[in-house]
């Protein structure tokens, strides 16, 4: 930590997944604090697990519209699906970052398939919305500073960098900003 205190003055959490527990997450955060290096989020260090249920809450509770989706705690509720949703529809752990373990599904049995690989209680099940990119806004204290447009590698759906999506620099849009 000495090291990192001459070389930063801000620390920014995106995910608390690379650690693997918990207490090592919280122990940075308290040595960057104790060496004077400032937490940006500190929503995020100090009230809640990183996970997704969380981040659809946030975007609830701040009138951003989410996909409609199902928190799969068990066998019943995943035959529920076939009733609740059309196809196709995305699973995706709780926990988790870059696309890992993310996959549509077009079909029941497909779902069922990928299904069967997790632990009741870590997957979503949502919408899927077909879309050829979607965006990423850098928001600081409410104001919108940049963004980037996310395109999909061919083939895939998935628009994260380890799924080989490309970034692209975009101009901020009035519906970004807002």
């Amino acid at each position: 930590i000495s090291v990192l205190q001459h070389q930063f003055d801000v620390a920014l959490f995106r995910d608390i997944t690379v650690f693997p527990y918990l207490s090592v997450y919280l122990s940075l955060v308290k040595a960057f604090r104790h060496v004077g290096i400032r937490i940006a989020n500190t929503e995020l260090t100090e009230t809640f697990i990183y996970n997704k249920l969380h981040q659809m809450m946030e975007c609830h509770r701040a009138n951003i519209s989410i996909p409609r989706t199902t928190y799969i705690s068990s066998e019943t509720v995943l035959e529920n699906i076939e009733k609740e949703y059309e196809f196709p529809v995305v699973i995706k752990p709780i926990h988790g970052s870059h696309g890992v373990d993310v996959a549509r599904c077009d079909t029941m049995h497909a779902l069922h398939e990928h299904a069967q690989k997790a632990d009741w209680g870590t997957y979503i099940v949502q919408n899927y919305l077909h879309a050829c990119s979607d965006y990423r806004v850098m928001v600081i204290n409410g104001r919108a500073l940049g963004a980037v447009e996310k395109i999909p590698a061919k083939n895939d759906f998935r628009t994260n960098t380890d799924a080989g999506a490309e970034f692209k620099s975009c101009t901020i849009t009035n519906t970004m900003k807002n």
